[in-house]
């Protein structure tokens, strides 16, 4: 899997970097000359949450940067596209360009709604996608504020997502799936040219072990697309979607892999105070914490910290979820956060491993 979006050069990037490589992912960001990383403060209240967003270099991205010849060259060679409905606040034509791909080479275009304010204030832009939806994820209010938008009155979720389905598509060799997640309702799922709606009950998750809804839907949508990218029917899609958002919710922030800790020491940015050597660290760390301000980032539980690069690389490889092995995607990093996803690509070729290199 490969992550493409627009970062500052700051820590912040190095930890987005570090993060991605901890889970076996590759990055190819843009890098903004004039902004910082994009950061998203959250705080947390019981089982609601409150957000303030900096975009900050997000806002920076450019189609030259997606269709530059090494980085067109993973969108030629990928089979299933991912486009967050926040990159249309940002470079539309990047997610066009995806779009029209897609279509041109009978491969698949998933779009998500992202938020109830892309239909209400980009409605253009996104009904430009529209033709091209093969998959179109969102919530009940993102849903219900697509039908406002297009004046449908109606606020009924199984009739605007049977609407959505039937909506005029470019590729008409592939059926467009519609997928509305309501929270702990049942999902709803409508298929273009079937009248039949269908429901599937969600993965129920105790009251007391929930601690942060945050990213649930990106976390739904992450399962989903990796359905897909498997193969997987439509069922085993949503199963896995609602698995992993059931995952996320139990899970405070985002957890930090101590593997990423080890490749952020070993590549600090020029602007950041963390120190350059890792080898007086702790076996273990009873939980992790931002290297600058000792705040805890994670309750993640005691992970034995890799201690040389070595290891770090084998973790990283005995890591590697078996399905995305050998997957390459290309990803438009939003915010920080569990949330991250404004358009991704990937595709199963085969990727070169690294060969072990022995101990001295």
């Amino acid at each position: 899997t490969l992550f493409v979006g627009s970062v500052g050069a700051d820590s912040y990037a190095a930890t987005l970097r570090a993060a991605c490589t901890a889970a076996g992912v590759r990055t190819e960001y843009h890098i903004s000359a004039s902004n910082p990383t994009g950061r998203c403060g959250v705080i947390i209240t019981g089982h609601h949450r409150s957000m303030i967003t900096h975009l900050a270099a997000a806002n920076d991205y450019q189609l030259s940067h997606l269709q530059s010849p090494a980085i067109w060259a993973l969108v030629a060679a990928a089979r299933v596209y991912f486009v967050g409905g926040y990159h249309l606040t940002v470079c539309p034509a990047a997610a066009m360009a995806l779009a029209r791909e897609a279509a041109a080479r009978d491969k698949v275009f998933v779009l998500s709604l992202s938020a109830p304010f892309i239909p209400h204030f980009f409605a253009d832009p996104l009904q430009q996608t529209a033709p091209f939806w093969d998959y179109l994820l969102g919530n009940e209010e993102e849903v219900r504020a697509y039908a406002e938008s297009q004046r449908w009155g109606t606020t009924d979720v199984r009739e605007i997502a049977t609407r959505m389905a039937a909506l005029p598509k470019e590729n008409a060799r592939r059926k467009r799936v519609v997928v509305v997640t309501q929270g702990t309702e049942e999902t709803v799922v409508a298929v273009q040219g079937e009248e039949r709606v269908r429901a599937f009950e969600v993965r129920e998750v105790e009251k007391g072990r929930i601690v942060d809804t945050n990213g649930a839907g990106d976390a739904f949508a992450g399962g989903f697309v990796a359905g897909i990218v498997q193969g997987k029917s439509l069922e085993e899609c949503v199963d896995m979607g609602q698995w992993l958002a059931s995952l996320s919710i139990t899970e405070l922030g985002p957890s930090i892999n101590p593997v990423a800790i080890n490749l952020i020491l070993r590549s600090p940015p020029q602007s950041s105070t963390i120190p350059h050597s890792h080898h007086n660290l702790p076996s273990r760390l009873p939980a992790f914490t931002d290297a600058r301000t000792d705040i805890p980032l994670s309750s993640t539980p005691q992970i034995p910290l890799p201690q040389t690069d070595l290891q770090a690389e084998e973790l990283v490889e005995e890591n590697r979820g078996a399905s995305l092995e050998h997957s390459i995607g290309v990803l438009e990093v939003s915010t920080t956060g569990k949330s991250a996803g404004l358009h991704t690509i990937l595709h199963d070729q085969e990727a070169p491993r690294r060969e072990k290199r022995p101990q001295s």
